[in-house]
């Protein structure tokens, strides 16, 4: 698409408006997405992360059908590229993106109660853990927490209101970027 270049640089990059509700992520794909109504939370976000393990699974191995206008005209598939192995550094004026090898980077962050987890998604052999295999480190982390004594760390640096860009704190975060200190595992 020829306006993909100045969306992501003008209106992605350089936008100060809530992150949250016009710019992230919140699902893949039209119907394919195996869902089972449930009101137990834990159980929805391990429903999410596992269809997210097919999709990326998918683009990995170029498999991932082509979304099509009305069945006809196949529709530019490349921003998925952005939807795994990269994440998105606040500046103050403009931010980055920094992206991992995709063969690589097999683990999501999980932030839960101020504390980030990384988990494994896929096996040694490259196979993708079972729902019931994800579920059960969510509900580790959630119960490990349940438990926790003392202060929670704090929240994430932009909060779902329109973003500072003065923040006193900001070079040291981008310093702390560039050198990320791995995450804990659950």
């Amino acid at each position: 698409n020829y306006v993909s270049d100045w969306w992501l640089k003008f209106v992605y990059l350089r936008g100060r408006s809530p992150l949250m509700i016009n710019s992230n992520y919140y699902g893949i794909g039209e119907g394919s997405m195996e869902w089972v109504p449930t009101d137990n939370q834990v159980a929805r976000a391990a429903s999410m992360i596992y269809q997210f393990t097919k999709v990326k699974q998918a683009l990995d191995r170029e498999t991932l059908p082509p979304h099509v206008l009305r069945d006809i005209v196949p529709i530019c598939m490349d921003q998925y590229h952005h939807v795994f192995s990269l994440t998105r550094i606040p500046g103050r004026d403009t931010d980055t993106l920094r992206k991992w090898d995709q063969a690589e980077s097999r683990h999501i962050a999980v932030l839960y109660r101020g504390v980030w987890y990384r988990v494994h998604m896929f096996s040694a052999e490259g196979k993708p853990l079972s729902l019931y295999q994800i579920q059960s480190i969510l509900q580790g982390i959630v119960d490990a927490r349940a438990h926790a004594t003392g202060p929670e760390r704090s929240p994430g640096l932009h909060p779902p209101a329109k973003r500072v860009t003065s923040l006193p704190d900001l070079d040291d975060l981008q310093t702390r970027a560039a050198t990320p200190d791995p995450l804990p595992p659950p």
